[in-house]
């Protein structure tokens, strides 16, 4: 179990039945649609088993590992790459599945693929670190020009031992609050 909305490292480790080429080999990592990789470029790196150097772009949430420096060959061993500073997903729960594919581009093929129900876990956990305070039930609030909304209620999901004070911030001086402290 980790936290949800925090940075972390993201290891994936798994073993190919087959080699995956130099030149035109690639690692398909895909993320589960919890996670939100807005980024082109995702440091990472391996190890020696199968590269010295790696390369990962995303592309949705797909993590597209080229440029690896050496043929892999199953006979050494599994293949582990960590991409850096991800962040986790912003609502807690299980994510969906992760799952890796090796693609030969000479081919036009997918090599090797695991398979949720084959992979054990391939799912991760997150929770919340502190205090859970939620608006109007997280429920989206859409506020027509000249009008106002029904009461929206703040609830704090744990027992809370500190006086806590909620001031909205506007976006603009079209909003304005009542009351403006809670």
């Amino acid at each position: 179990t980790g936290n949800a909305r925090y940075y972390a490292n993201v290891d994936l480790t798994f073993w190919p039945n087959d080699d995956v080429p130099t030149s035109t080999g690639q690692l398909f990592l895909d993320f589960p649609s919890n996670y939100d990789l807005s980024q082109n470029d995702i440091a990472c790196n391996s190890n020696s088993a199968y590269a010295d150097f790696i390369i990962c772009k995303y592309s949705f949430w797909r993590v597209f590992v080229t440029d690896h420096t050496k043929t892999y060959q199953p006979s050494k061993g599994n293949v582990k790459i960590t991409m850096k500073d991800v962040l986790s997903p912003d609502l807690l729960g299980n994510t969906q599945d992760f799952t890796v594919a090796t693609y030969d581009a000479t081919s036009k093929s997918v090599v090797n693929r695991s398979y949720p129900n084959l992979s054990n876990p391939s799912q991760l956990s997150f929770a919340y670190d502190g205090l859970l305070i939620k608006v109007n039930n997280d429920e989206e609030v859409t506020i027509e020009r000249g009008s106002q909304t029904a009461d929206l209620k703040i609830t704090i999901e744990d027992p809370c031992r500190e006086t806590l004070t909620f001031s909205p911030i506007p976006s603009s001086d079209l909003v304005t609050f009542d009351p403006e402290t809670i």
